[in-house]
C-alpha cells in the first residue's frame, strides 16, 4: 500500500487501496474502539477511534451534555466547545491589560475521571463515554466532559482571585487557561494558584 501512487490506478484499484489503506483509521464493528498513535514533536498522543455504532450513539448525548454544561457553567470563564462562544470572544476580555499569560494543562483528557462528573452526569452516560476510566481523545463526547469536569477549578480560580485580590481576567478555552492583568507582580501569585487548583 505504502509504494502505491493513487493517481496510478483504476477506480476499482483504487477503491480497494482506499479501503486497505483506511482500516487502521476505523474500529470495526466487533472492536470497541481502536487506539492511533499519532506523533506530535517528541510526545504521541494519543487517539481513540470507536466502532461507526458507538459512535452514532456518542453523538446523541451531546445535546444532553451541551444542556448540562450551559446549566451548571455559573463561571462564564470557558469558551470551548459551547454554541455562541470561541476563541475570539474569550479573547476580548483581555483587550486593554498590559500582561498576559497561559497554561496549557499536559492531558486534560486523560486528566478527568469518573469520580470528576458523579453526581453531574448520569451514570449509565458515564459509563459509555469513559474508557478505562476517562473521557478519550477522539470520542466526539470527550471535549465536553473534560470541560464540566474542569469547571470546579474554574470556580477555585476565581475564588483565588477575588480572595487574593488579583486585579486579573481569566478565561479558558479547552486546556489553555489565559490570565491577563496590569501588574507584574501579579504573574507569580497567578502561577501559584493555578498551582494550587
Amino acid at each position: 500500500v505504502n509504494n502505491i501512487n493513487p493517481d496510478d490506478l483504476l477506480p476499482d484499484e483504487l477503491k480497494k487501496y482506499i479501503i486497505d489503506s483506511s482500516k487502521e483509521w476505523f474500529a470495526e464493528d466487533g472492536e470497541q474502539h481502536r487506539v492511533l498513535k499519532l506523533s506530535k514533536g517528541r510526545k504521541i498522543r494519543k487517539i481513540y477511534i470507536v466502532n461507526h455504532s458507538k459512535k452514532s450513539k456518542l453523538v446523541q448525548l451531546i445535546p444532553y451534555l451541551e444542556d448540562t454544561l450551559k446549566k451548571i457553567d455559573k463561571t462564564n470563564v470557558n469558551y470551548a466547545f459551547q454554541k455562541g462562544k470561541n476563541c475570539s470572544l474569550g479573547a476580548i476580555n483581555h483587550i486593554g491589560y498590559k500582561y498576559t499569560i497561559s497554561f496549557d494543562l499536559v492531558n486534560f483528557f486523560d486528566s478527568v475521571r469518573k469520580s470528576h462528573v458523579e453526581g453531574i452526569l448520569d451514570n449509565e452516560v458515564i459509563n459509555f463515554c469513559f474508557i478505562d476510566d476517562a473521557p478519550r481523545q477522539g470520542l466526539p463526547t470527550s471535549p465536553l466532559i473534560a470541560t464540566i469536569a474542569f469547571l470546579k477549578c474554574d470556580q477555585l480560580i476565581l475564588d483565588h482571585i477575588k480572595k487574593n485580590k488579583i486585579d486579573a481576567v481569566y478565561t479558558r478555552y479547552a486546556d489553555d487557561l489565559i490570565f491577563s492583568f496590569n501588574n507584574i507582580q501579579d504573574r507569580g501569585k497567578i502561577t501559584f494558584l493555578v498551582d494550587k487548583a
